[in-house]
């Protein structure tokens, strides 16, 4: 709680709140550590998903099978395109201010 601050002040600090927590929140998740905790968490569930693959014997037409294969799929798509996303990411970070003071000096 902010004493003797104008209500504009406060709409300021807030938006500035916000935006620093958007930006932790992106940086909590681009992190190595908590890229490798999320490609553990979906690759036991893709290795359980496979399991009820194998072991429920039922026709390609049975629509638990669909949603279950579709969900997988999702799963799978989302984490590559998380890594690919960051490895680009990384890329942006530590390799253009290199090109970008090399090309300076030029």
């Amino acid at each position: 709680f902010v004493v003797g601050v104008h209500d504009q002040d406060k709409f300021e600090l807030n938006a500035h709140a916000a935006g620093q927590m958007k930006s932790d929140a992106l940086r909590w998740l681009f992190d190595y550590n908590t890229l490798e905790m999320i490609s553990l968490a979906t690759s036991m569930y893709i290795l359980l998903f496979g399991l009820l693959f194998d072991t429920y014997s039922a026709n390609s037409d049975d629509v638990h099978i669909n949603v279950l294969a579709s969900f997988t799929i999702a799963i799978f798509c989302v984490v590559i395109l998380l890594f690919m996303s960051s490895v680009l990411i990384d890329i942006k970070r530590k390799f253009f201010p290199i090109f970008r003071e090399k090309f300076a000096k030029d």
